[in-house]
């Protein structure tokens, strides 16, 4: 497992591996979106271009790690990281939210060698410590 941690509208949570930050996620967008599995226009994230299912009706469609999620929906848990995230982004976009620090939600996974404590408060207060970039710098110095 990897510990992972998330942020939603500027609150950050860190959930003991990916899997739990990605249904979360998941379950967090189908609250903002009760349809989005069924509306034709985000319809789409159900199915992969070459035939993988993500999300299903029933689970008997989901060959691997099939995980209800919400609305009598079922997920795929059988993907990797960067599947998660892109996942994630296309159902963000159906939502109307953006992945970044500076946006509505992001995703930062924990990739260490060892399974060492992660002290969560500390690691926000050091947060808290860092100097504030106003937007208007960081996007002129990215010019």
């Amino acid at each position: 497992m990897t510990p992972t941690i998330i942020m939603v509208r500027g609150k950050y949570m860190q959930f003991p591996s990916e899997r739990d930050a990605y249904l979360f996620l998941v379950k967090m967008f189908i609250r903002i979106k009760p349809d989005i599995f069924t509306d034709p226009n985000s319809a789409h994230v159900c199915k992969g271009r070459q035939g993988t299912i993500y999300f299903a009706p029933s689970r008997h469609d989901i060959q691997h790690q099939p995980e209800r999620v919400a609305n009598n929906w079922w997920a795929n848990l059988c993907l990797s990281n960067d599947q998660k995230v892109c996942m994630l982004d296309k159902l963000a976009q159906c939502v109307g939210w953006k992945r970044g620090k500076d946006k509505d939600w992001d995703w930062r996974a924990e990739h260490r060698e060892t399974r060492e404590f992660i002290d969560v408060d500390a690691l926000f207060a050091e947060l808290d410590r860092m100097p504030t970039i106003p937007r208007e710098q960081t996007l002129r110095d990215s010019v």
